[in-house]
């Protein structure tokens, strides 16, 4: 990890689900501070997702199911770094309709919230 003013970062590839080979365009940034932590999922150049751990919030780009490739990465970030399981499109939609979401690793709900300016 690295630090920059306090801040501690680092950037992380998501692996593909059948080979194991780095999704090079699929990126995950963690963010430190002494006051939050933060998770971004990157897909290309698009940010896709954010969960804000101090504010108790999902952030989510209305692009999150862009192509499928998006949307396969988008699941694998929800499963793999909060520990959400929402593994279908329809699952993601209700979420959107004002449902708060159990996140596995803070061990508490998060509101999930889409965003068109994200």
């Amino acid at each position: 990890m690295s630090v920059l003013k306090n801040v501690e970062y680092k950037t992380e590839f998501l692996r593909g689900t059948r080979a194991g080979n780095t999704a090079k365009n699929q990126v995950v940034m963690i963010i430190n501070t002494k006051d939050n932590h933060t998770e971004i999922f990157q897909s290309y150049d698009s940010l896709i997702c954010k969960v804000d751990y101090n504010k108790k919030k999902i952030t989510v780009s209305s692009k999150w199911n862009y192509s499928i490739t998006t949307l396969k990465y988008f699941y694998q970030f929800l499963r793999e770094y909060a520990g959400i399981d929402l593994s279908c499109k329809k699952s993601i939609e209700s979420a959107f309709e004002g449902r708060k979401i159990f996140v596995d690793k803070a061990q508490c709900f998060f509101d999930f919230i889409l965003d068109e300016n994200l």
